[in-house]
């Protein structure tokens, strides 16, 4: 069996208690009580167990508690997925389309753009606007 992390030693249960009292994130009072039964002497187990966790996340817990103190036991916020097109190739690509010079001609606007411009309406003009084509492009 491994031996547990020990938790950092510049607090006391009674202080863990404090601040979950004051806290207003419900997560990090489960957490930080969970963390005062183990000053207290309670085993990891029961500690779990106080947390509704596994003896693992309770781990978790104690490692992100002694780098940052009650503020590591805040959930964070997550990054998210990462940007797939920096903005300056959005921008570059979106110009390109909008003035009709792109280079991609399987783009779906291309395709309707040649399939209905010839088409004569009643008046004899395009029946396609230019200007509705592109503005409806994004």
């Amino acid at each position: 069996m491994a031996i547990p992390v020990a938790l950092r030693v510049d607090f006391k249960a009674s202080q863990l208690r404090g601040l979950a009292r004051k806290t207003k994130d419900g997560p990090q009072a489960r957490r930080l009580l969970a963390l005062a039964a183990i000053y207290d002497g309670a085993t990891r187990t029961e500690a779990a167990r106080i947390g509704g966790v596994g003896l693992q996340i309770i781990r978790d817990w104690v490692m992100r508690f002694n780098a940052r103190g009650a503020a590591g036991l805040l959930d964070g916020k997550s990054p998210g997925q990462a940007v797939k097109n920096s903005l300056t190739v959005v921008r570059h690509d979106s110009r390109l389309v909008i003035n009709g010079n792109s280079d991609r001609k399987d783009q779906p606007w291309q395709t309707w753009k040649r399939q209905f411009a010839n088409v004569p309406t009643t008046s004899g003009s395009p029946m396609v606007n230019q200007r509705a084509t592109r503005t409806s492009i994004g």
